[in-house]
């Protein structure tokens, strides 16, 4: 995301457009171009030890509804987790939806959150995995 991306949809642009530090509102085709939100010797490390210069893994487009997935388990919205999850998963072929869930166990794993965030998270996505 350092070097930027560009809008591929309607939803992208509702996405980027929302995000804090966007300060403006994006269209289909518009460039997405965020300043570091992390000092440049940070950005040097997190290049070195995980191959990519952004920790904003949830900036990158396949990753858009993991992202807000894993935010709705954890967070004080569980109950639209299955909503959402239907929504955005309904044209989507089972390995699609199988890689979504992964992606979104292992955000729920992050050690970043507290053990009630990702007990939380793994019942609401453990109830949707098996469906």
């Amino acid at each position: 995301m350092t070097g930027g991306t560009i809008v591929e949809d309607a939803e992208q642009a509702r996405y980027y457009s929302a995000l804090p530090e966007a300060n403006r509102e994006y269209a289909e085709g518009s460039e997405v171009k965020l300043d570091p939100c992390v000092p440049a010797h940070e950005l040097a490390l997190i290049q070195e030890r995980e191959g990519r210069p952004c920790p904003r893994v949830d900036l990158e487009p396949e990753n858009y509804h993991a992202s807000a997935l894993a935010y709705i388990a954890v967070g004080s919205m569980p109950f639209l987790f299955g909503p959402y999850y239907d929504a955005a998963t309904e044209d989507l072929p089972a390995r699609e939806r199988l890689s979504l869930i992964d992606r979104i166990v292992r955000a729920a794993q992050h050690p970043s959150l507290t053990q009630q965030q990702k007990d939380a998270a793994e019942q609401v996505v453990a109830a949707y995995s098996k469906r």
